[in-house]
C-alpha cells in the first residue's frame, strides 16, 4: 500500500494497492526469471492466498513445485511512506506445517535437484518444520554435486552450517541474532564471519542495508561500496541480492564478480515498490557503481 504521507494513529488513504506474491524464495525466484535464467521455486502453499501465489508463479513464468498445507499462506502488508521514503512491513506469523508435508517438500526437492546448477534456501523456518531442515536439503544437494547458497539466520543457519553450505548471506542483524549478540564494529564483523567459515562454510557475504558489503571466502576480505541512491522500497532487496549472487557463483564467476552482480540486483529492487521486481536495465547500470573499496 503506497501512501503520499503515513500518520500514525490516523485514517491514510492509500494512492495505490498492490496485490503481489512474495515470500523469500519467490523474491529470489523472480529475479533470477528477471536475469534471464530459469529457476523452480518450492515450499509450502496453504488456502486461497496459496493458490494467488502459484498463480502468479505461474502468470511471471516460474516453474515451481509447492506443497499444499491446510493452513493459510500467511498474508503480510507493506506500507510505503513516498514523503519520507520508507517502508514497513506488517507481517502475520508463519502457519505451522506438519512432518508429512516437510517429509514431502525434502522429497520433491530430491527429485529435482539432479538438473540444479545451485540451490538457495532462504528466509525463516516455518513452525514443525525443525530448526535442522537446511542442513538435511544442503546434504541431500550435495550427495547431487550441487552448490548451495544460505540465506538465513538464527538456529537455522548455525544448523546449517556444520553440513558444510558453499555460501552463506545474512545481513549484520542477521548475524548478530545468530551468535546472540549485536556485532559492534568492523572487527568484530570480521571476527564473527571467521567463525562462520570456521564452522562449515565456504564463504560468507553479509550485507549491511545502505552500508558496504562484506565478503570473506576463507582466505580474504574483500569490501563493497553499494549505490547511494533515493530507495522506494529496500523490502526485498536482500532476497534480490541473494538471487544475483547466486546466478553469478552457478556461471562460476568469482566471488567478487558475483558479490557486484548480487549488490546491483538489491538496488534496482529498491526502486522498484513490489519485493523481487527488478528491470534489468537498472541492473547493468548499477554493476558500474560498486567499487570494490579493499
Amino acid at each position: 500500500m503506497i501512501f503520499d504521507r503515513l500518520e500514525i494513529d490516523s485514517v491514510n488513504r492509500a494512492l495505490e494497492v498492490r496485490e503481489e506474491f512474495a515470500g523469500k524464495a519467490n523474491n529470489a525466484a523472480r529475479v533470477v526469471k528477471a536475469l534471464g535464467h530459469r529457476p523452480v521455486a518450492m515450499g509450502f502453499a496453504g488456502g486461497d492466498r496459496g493458490k494467488m501465489m502459484l498463480a502468479g508463479l505461474a502468470h511471471l513464468g516460474i516453474e515451481h513445485e509447492f506443497v499444499q498445507i491446510k493452513h493459510q499462506t500467511r498474508l503480510c502488508v507493506t506500507v510505503i511512506d513516498s514523503q519520507h521514503h520508507t517502508a514497513t512491513e506488517l507481517v502475520e506469523e508463519t502457519p505451522p506445517v506438519e512432518q508429512a508435508d516437510v517429509d514431502a517438500l525434502l522429497g520433491l526437492l530430491g527429485q529435482r535437484l539432479g538438473g540444479a546448477d545451485i540451490l538457495v534456501l532462504s528466509g525463516s523456518l516455518a513452525p514443525g518444520v525443525g530448526v535442522e531442515f537446511y542442513a538435511r536439503c544442503i546434504e541431500l544437494a550435495h550427495e547431487r554435486r550441487v552448490r548451495v547458497l544460505v540465506d538465513a539466520s538464527g538456529e537455522a543457519l548455525s544448523m546449517a552450517l556444520p553440513a558444510r553450505p558453499d555460501w552463506v548471506k545474512p545481513n549484520r542483524s542477521e548475524l548478530g541474532r545468530t551468535i546472540g549478540e549485536p556485532i559492534e564494529s568492523d572487527a568484530h564483523l570480521e571476527a564473527v564471519m571467521r567463525q562462520v567459515v570456521t564452522a562449515g562454510a565456504g564463504a560468507v557475504v553479509v550485507t549491511q542495508g545502505a552500508g558496504p558489503v562484506v565478503a570473506f571466502d576463507g582466505e580474504h576480505f574483500a569490501r563493497f561500496g553499494v549505490p547511494q541512491l533515493r530507495p522506494v522500497s529496500a523490502i526485498g532487496s536482500g532476497d534480490a541480492f541473494a538471487a544475483g549472487l547466486a546466478v553469478g557463483c552457478a556461471a562460476g564467476q568469482s566471488l567478487i564478480d558475483s558479490v557486484r552482480l548480487g549488490a546491483a540486483c538489491g538496488a534496482a529492487n529498491a526502486l522498484t515498490s513490489v519485493a523481487g521486481e527488478i528491470h534489468p536495465v537498472d541492473v547493468h547500470r548499477l554493476l558500474g557503481e560498486i567499487a570494490i573499496e579493499s
